[in-house]
C-alpha cells in the first residue's frame, strides 16, 4: 500500500507542477463554463445548419433564371446530412473556445491560446470556404450559358462531404488533448456528435418542393406542351425518343439543348428528307424558343441568317415540296412549324406596366421577336412570302386551312 501511496503522491506533484496532463473533467473546466460551452455549442449548431440550408436555397433560386439546380431527393438528403454534420463540427469549436477561455488553473497557456486561435481559424475558414464554393458554383456555373451538369459534386467529390466534418471535429479534439487526457470523453463526444447530427438533419432541413413547385408552375405551360407533343408522337406514330430528350427540351440554356437546336438546323439544311421525329423536335424547340447558344453573333457576321437558330422558311418549304406526294403526317407538322414562326413575329406588344398579366412565354416571345428583327436578315419578310405563296399559289385548300392568316392579309 505504501508503494502505491508514494507513486500516487509523485504523480500528483508532477500534475500540480504541470508535467502531467489532467483528465478532462467538469471540475477541471468549471461547472458553469462547461455547461455554457455545451449549451452555446448546441445553439450554434442549429444556427449554422439553418444558415447553410437557407443559403443553399437562396443560391438555388438564382439558378432558375438559367439552368435550374434541381436535385433528386437522395442528393438533397446527402447535402442536408453534410450541412448538419458540418454545423455540429463548427459548433464544437465554439464549445472548445468557451471551455478554454480564462482558465487560470491551466498551466500551459501557450497550448490554451494555440487551441483557441486554431478553433477560431477553422470556423471562419470553413464558413468562407462553403460560402465561396456556393457562390462560385452559382454565378460561374449555373448562371453561365451552356452549363449542363458538368460538375457532379456528390459523385466526383463525395469523399470531401464525408471527411470535412469529421476532420474539423477531431481537429478541435487534437488541441484539447494537448492539455487534457481525453480517455472515454472522446467516445462519448462521438456518440453526442452523431445524435446531434441526426437531430439537425431531421429538424433543420428545408422543404425543397416550395422552390421547385414555383419553378414548375412558372413553366407549366411550356412543360405541358413538351410532354403532350412527345406523348402524342409515341402514341400515334410509334416514335420513341430517348429518356433524356424531355429533360433537354425543358432546359433553355444547357449544352445539350444548344447541340439539339444546332443539329436540327443542320438536318434541315440538306437536300434529303428530314425524318418525322426531327420535324416534331423542330416544332417543339421553335414553340419553346430554345436557342443554339447563349450569345448571338451580333454585327460580326456578313451572313446574319446564321443568327436565326432554326430552319429557315425556305428550308421548311423545301421539305413541304418533298413530302407533298408522300405523307400527310410530315406535311401537317411542317405547316405547324411555319405557324410557330408566324406566332413569333405576330406576338402582341406588352404593356410593361402591367407585366404581371402576361405569361412568361408571352414575354419571352416578344423579346425574342425584337432580337430577331435586329439580328437576322429579312427573316420575317421571307416567312411572309413563303406563307402567302402556300396559301394562295396552290390549287388545293389544304395549306389555306392549316396556315395562320399572316399580318395584313386581306380576307
Amino acid at each position: 500500500m505504501w508503494i502505491t501511496y508514494i507513486v500516487y503522491d509523485k504523480l500528483n506533484k508532477l500534475l500540480i507542477k504541470g508535467f502531467l496532463k489532467p483528465l478532462i473533467r467538469i471540475k477541471q473546466i468549471g461547472k458553469v463554463q462547461f455547461w455554457a460551452g455545451i449549451i452555446f455549442g448546441i445553439i450554434s449548431a442549429f444556427i449554422f445548419s439553418l444558415y447553410f440550408n437557407y443559403a443553399r436555397e437562396s443560391f438555388r433560386s438564382l439558378t432558375f433564371n438559367l439552368t435550374p439546380l434541381i436535385l433528386s431527393p437522395k442528393e438533397f438528403a446527402i447535402y442536408d446530412l453534410f450541412f448538419a454534420a458540418l454545423s455540429v463540427s463548427l459548433a464544437f469549436g465554439f464549445t472548445v473556445i468557451i471551455w478554454l477561455t480564462r482558465r487560470k488553473n491551466i498551466k500551459k497557456q501557450y497550448y490554451r491560446m494555440f487551441a483557441i486561435g486554431n478553433a477560431w481559424l477553422i470556423i471562419f475558414a470553413i464558413l468562407f470556404l462553403v460560402l465561396r464554393m456556393g457562390s462560385t458554383l452559382t454565378f460561374v456555373l449555373y448562371l453561365g450559358f451552356g452549363y449542363d451538369k458538368h460538375l457532379d459534386f456528390i459523385r466526383e467529390f463525395g469523399l470531401i462531404l464525408l471527411l470535412l466534418p469529421i476532420y474539423i471535429f477531431f481537429f478541435n479534439w487534437n488541441y484539447l488533448s494537448l492539455m487534457f487526457r481525453t480517455e472515454r470523453w472522446i467516445l462519448l463526444s462521438i456518440f453526442v456528435y452523431a445524435l446531434l447530427t441526426f437531430i439537425l438533419f431531421k429538424t433543420t432541413s428545408i422543404d425543397k418542393s416550395i422552390l421547385n413547385n414555383t419553378y414548375y408552375s412558372k413553366n407549366e405551360q411550356k412543360f405541358e406542351y413538351i410532354e403532350t407533343e412527345l406523348r402524342s408522337a409515341s402514341k400515334l406514330y410509334g416514335i420513341s425518343f430517348a429518356e433524356s430528350t424531355e429533360e433537354i427540351l425543358k432546359n433553355y440554356y444547357s449544352e445539350r439543348t444548344f447541340k439539339l437546336v444546332k443539329d436540327l438546323k443542320k438536318a434541315f439544311n440538306t437536300d434529303s428528307l428530314v425524318s418525322l421525329d426531327m420535324i416534331i423536335l423542330e416544332k417543339i424547340v421553335i414553340s419553346n424558343l430554345n436557342i443554339k447558344g447563349g450569345i448571338l453573333n451580333k454585327y460580326r457576321l456578313i451572313d446574319k441568317n446564321i443568327n436565326w437558330p432554326y430552319a429557315t422558311p425556305e428550308e421548311i418549304n423545301a421539305q413541304i415540296k418533298r413530302y407533298e406526294s408522300k405523307s400527310g403526317i410530315e406535311l401537317k407538322y411542317l405547316l405547324d412549324i411555319l405557324n410557330e414562326m408566324i406566332w413569333i413575329f405576330q406576338a402582341p406588344e406588352i404593356d410593361w406596366n402591367k407585366r404581371y398579366k402576361y405569361s412568361e412565354n408571352d414575354i419571352k416571345r416578344v423579346r425574342f421577336k425584337r432580337i430577331m428583327k435586329i439580328e437576322t436578315k429579312d427573316i420575317e419578310e421571307r416567312l411572309k412570302q413563303i406563307v402567302t405563296m402556300l396559301r394562295y399559289d396552290k390549287q388545293t385548300d389544304y395549306y389555306r386551312n392549316r396556315l395562320i392568316r399572316i399580318y395584313d392579309e386581306e380576307n
